[in-house]
């Protein structure tokens, strides 16, 4: 009789990858709904009519007779025809180039149809009447989603909203868009130091740097401990204006500023100009 073997339940199996838990099973269908766009030059929806079988001639070139510049065409449906059409056009391209090859390595055949939207998708967000917010998907990632198709084979840009709920493959073209632009040539003259900073920058500068000056010069003119006598005998007098505004463009230049002030105001404002 027949022989019906089981695994049992006592046993423990040791599963690829030296796993012990039962891996789940996935059915992989081998007919698959795929749904496209037409997106020159990737996909061409051809003016070439259906032949009387329902299905397209075995190649057509657009461009000239010889069959070297040919395109393999596939019947497409199409959801958007008026009542008096058959519904089924003729595509060609890439990507159905692209199917075709998918098709033949990994043994599956299909359906192919145009999108009903005739968009890529986008994401949709309604509030509901309990305020919750609902998001939903139109075009053909909303019909992926909804399962009214298995993949979609057409020239649909990754992003990362589009990646959070559908899955890409690698993809086949790479796009980058630039801009070039001729670059000036810039003549060296005097005015060049200044072009780090704004004109209007420098003159706050400037104003600055004689402001602290004169704030250097008022405080060790008042200060109590201004004067003061030195080693030899002689009285050191208060800071004079001009000395106060070589020790500003000093400290500016990052060059050498003299001796220190001796009041405690002046050498609170001199460190914080450094």
């Amino acid at each position: 009789g027949n022989t019906e073997l089981r695994i049992s339940p006592d046993v423990e199996v040791n599963w690829p990858g030296d796993s012990i838990v039962t891996p789940i099973g996935y059915i992989v269908p081998d007919h698959l709904r795929v749904v496209t766009l037409e997106t020159q030059p990737f996909l061409y929806v051809g003016k070439t009519k259906v032949m009387g079988n329902g299905e397209c001639p075995p190649a057509y070139s657009p461009l000239r007779s010889d069959t070297e510049s040919a395109f393999d065409m596939v019947t497409c449906d199409n959801p958007l025809a008026l009542s008096n059409e058959t519904g089924r056009v003729c595509c060609y391209g890439y990507c159905i180039d692209l199917l075709i090859a998918l098709s033949q390595e990994l043994n599956f055949t299909y359906d192919l149809r145009l999108s009903a939207d005739q968009t890529f998708g986008i994401q949709k967000k309604t509030v509901r009447e309990d305020g919750t917010i609902e998001t939903d998907w139109n075009g053909m990632i909303g019909e992926l989603l909804h399962e009214e198709a298995d993949i979609i084979v057409a020239a649909l840009t990754t992003d990362n909203e589009r990646a959070q709920v559908i899955d890409f493959s690698n993809p086949f073209k790479h796009q980058g868009l630039s801009i070039l632009v001729k670059k000036d040539k810039e003549d060296s003259n005097f005015a060049s130091f200044i072009q780090p900073f704004d004109i209007k920058l420098w003159i706050l500068i400037v104003i600055s740097v004689h402001i602290v000056a004169l704030v250097l010069y008022l405080l060790d003119r008042f200060s109590p401990f201004s004067q003061y006598r030195t080693e030899d005998g002689k009285d050191q007098d208060a800071l004079n204006l001009s000395s106060a505004m070589w020790f500003a463009w000093g400290v500016l230049l990052n060059s050498g500023i003299g001796e220190g002030r001796s009041s405690v105001s002046g050498e609170n404002l001199s460190t914080c100009s450094v």
